[in-house]
């Protein structure tokens, strides 16, 4: 009888919506029920706000899942008080703006867009300064914890930059797919953008994947 949760967490590469879930066979495997939490378009910020919504509901023998998004993809606050992803106004793989970021430039956002593209050290190390905070809690109550990452850039401080090697987030149990997570599925052929960015049928065996890893752990 399943009695704990797998509560899954992430962008859109937490999200299908032509299968079942990777995130679900593998609650399925660990005899859980399945808590999906997946939102596309969201930034790593906005994972944190989930992770902190589900907290008290969280318990001992629970397991979170945790599709962590770019690190280059930030949180603002529009001129309207609204939170805003920048993930339409910068191109997460190439770090570039986009035209709708071109046109937040003619605008009083424009120093908060400078900001995301100069500083990604600065926000993401304190960002994921709090993440770790929380994860290593929740495992401190009994709760095992898996994280990803679609991939690991370079952070900026301005003219300096840190490359993989030099920074550490000091989260617990991290899942690794070589090189990254993006470019193992493009190597795999899992990256097609047909259920929305994975290939059609292929959640079973990517939840095989992931099984393997977290069995190793």
């Amino acid at each position: 009888m399943k009695n704990n949760k797998l509560y899954h967490f992430g962008d859109s590469f937490a999200v299908v919506k032509k299968s079942k879930n990777f995130g679900e066979y593998i609650a399925d495997d660990l005899g859980l029920f399945y808590v999906n939490k997946g939102e596309t378009g969201i930034s790593n910020e906005q994972i944190f706000h989930k992770i902190l919504d589900c907290y008290n509901d969280i318990n001992s023998n629970d397991v979170v899942m945790i599709n962590f998004s770019f690190l280059g993809r930030g949180l603002m606050v529009n001129e309207n008080g609204s939170l805003k992803s920048t993930n339409t106004l910068l191109d997460d793989n190439q770090n570039i703006i986009t035209t709708e970021g071109l046109n937040l430039l003619r605008t009083n956002s424009a120093a908060i867009l400078d900001y995301f593209i100069k500083y990604s050290y600065d926000y993401n190390i304190k960002l994921f300064t709090s993440i770790s905070k929380v994860l290593n809690n929740l495992e401190k109550k009994g709760v095992r914890v898996y994280h990803i990452f679609i991939k690991k850039d370079n952070l900026y401080y301005g003219n300096k930059i840190f490359n993989k090697t030099e920074y550490d987030f000091n989260l617990p149990n991290e899942l690794n797919f070589k090189p990254n997570y993006y470019q193992w599925l493009i190597n795999k052929q899992w990256k097609n953008e047909e259920d929305i960015h994975y290939t059609n049928n292929i959640q079973k065996e990517l939840a095989e994947e992931y099984i393997k890893i977290i069995n190793s752990k």
